[in-house]
């Protein structure tokens, strides 16, 4: 059987009998998508047209101004002290970077050589520090001109009186430019100067210092025995004075803080570090156990972030050891520890009948010949300026260089250290300087400096 056979496929119109057909359905499309572009452009138009009758009738509202954020910068200095350099910054930098991503932090690099035993004065320390703080700004801001600056000021030991010193010739070198001055905090700083009563055996070798001015500034000017021009008034001195322009400087910060050690510090005494020649606070104990605490606090906010992280479960640890520090001792170390008051007691009262024996001899008191000069003038006559010491006699000052300081608002932290039975340099135990700490004092500085990096993050 064949299938039945297939008619062939009926052919297609041409295309150009189709067009007809197919251009209406083009057209349309067309025409809606020339409306559409059209569309802008009248009103363009209509907006040309009422801005021509605005302007014939009354005058153009003006436009809305953009809001634009302000992009800031932090950069925090940071200033050694005498025998250090940069590198004494590392664990606060790494700490702080930490901390504050978006701070730019810079150790001053010039101070080093000049900050050597017996080199340069505070005084020319300060401008050498002012300068490179200075040039540092000018590159900061010749690459974000836009930028508007926030500048923070940290100092150890003389690095303190340094930063203090610089902020006068800042505020001279940058005058219209001036960037905002934010913390200024100070570490283990001796603001009242290093002098001490002579009956103090633990302290009076600083009185030394004040013969060393055919040597060097800078040892004199630490013990208020050097005199400032014309003024005739110490450095530092001169440098508290609370009409002067580096106290008006120094106001312009927003925040000031001063930290130091409660005993142990045989180089900056703590009424001289927290300006609180009155302030009684009991070290720890020769045979005490390891540990660290913030003993003393006054003039922070109860808000503060730095208050805040005392709270904290870290702070709730250091409770404890607190709490087993207060154990009963046993028989050894309370044997151990009354030997050591017995010893303490007798080389006091040697050193004592020696001074008295030398005051009967000379007729007067111990005096080094700068302070006789500075006796004589005006400056010193009258009873603001008398000299007087700490509570323990620790600290030997005018009384016009602590008021003058209290002029201003500080914030005042007080640190209990110990390391058992003696530490390695507790001088260096706030800037954590690991060279010359054992590795639990470097743990425990950490820990402090860790806690003290809030105080600039408010």
């Amino acid at each position: 059987l064949k299938p039945p056979p297939r008619s062939p496929p009926s052919p297609s119109p041409p295309l150009a009998s189709r067009l007809p057909s197919l251009m209406p359905p083009l057209a349309a499309a067309a025409s809606r998508g020339a409306g559409a572009a059209d569309a802008p452009r009248g009103a363009e138009k209509e907006a040309e047209e009422e801005g021509e009758e605005r302007e014939e009738g009354e005058e153009a509202m003006p436009p809305r101004p953009r809001k634009t954020c302000e992009a800031k910068q932090d950069i925090c200095f940071f200033a050694h002290g005498m025998g250090g350099t940069a590198r004494d910054w590392d664990l606060w930098v790494e700490i702080l970077a930490e901390r504050l991503p978006t701070w730019k932090f810079k150790p001053l690099d010039t101070l080093s050589y000049g900050c050597g035993f017996m080199k340069f004065g505070v005084d020319a320390l300060a401008s050498l520090a002012a300068s490179e703080i200075f040039c540092f700004i000018q590159e900061e801001q010749g690459k974000y001109p836009s930028k508007k600056l926030t500048l923070h000021f940290v100092g150890h030991s003389m690095g303190g009186l340094i930063m203090r010193g610089a902020l006068s010739h800042l505020v001279r070198m940058l005058e219209a430019d001036l960037p905002e001055f934010g913390h200024y905090l100070s570490l283990s700083t001796p603001h009242l100067g290093i002098r001490s009563s002579w009956l103090v055996p633990l302290h009076a070798w600083r009185n030394l210092c004040c013969f060393t001015g055919l040597l060097t500034r800078q040892l004199v000017q630490l013990s208020l025995a050097d005199c400032d021009g014309d003024a005739r008034l110490p450095y530092l001195v001169a440098l508290g004075d609370a009409k002067g322009s580096h106290m008006q400087a120094l106001k312009a910060c927003r925040v000031r803080t001063c930290v130091s050690l409660v005993s142990g510090d045989s180089l900056i005494p703590m009424a001289s570090g927290l300006m609180e020649p009155d302030l009684a606070v009991a070290g720890p104990g020769l045979l005490a156990s390891t540990r660290w605490r913030f003993e003393q606090r006054s003039g922070i906010d109860a808000s503060a972030r730095f208050e805040a992280s005392l709270r904290g479960t870290w702070h709730r640890d250091l409770a404890g050891c607190a709490a087993a520090d207060r154990k009963p001792p046993g028989a050894t170390q309370r044997l151990l520890g009354a030997l050591t008051q017995l010893v303490a007691q007798l080389a006091l009262g040697m050193w004592a009948l020696l001074v008295a024996a030398l005051a009967l001899i000379r007729g007067r008191e111990v005096r080094s010949p700068e302070y006789e000069d500075m006796a004589k003038t005006d400056n010193f006559r009258d009873s603001s300026s008398v000299w007087r010491n700490s509570w323990d006699g620790s600290s030997r000052f005018p009384a016009k260089l602590a008021s003058d300081l209290d002029t201003v608002h500080w914030q005042r932290i007080a640190v209990n250290m110990h390391h058992r039975p003696l530490p390695l340099n507790k001088h260096v135990f706030l800037i954590g300087k690991k060279s010359e700490q054992f590795a639990a004092e470097h743990a425990m500085s950490r820990q402090c400096i860790e806690s003290l990096a809030e105080i600039l993050a408010d």
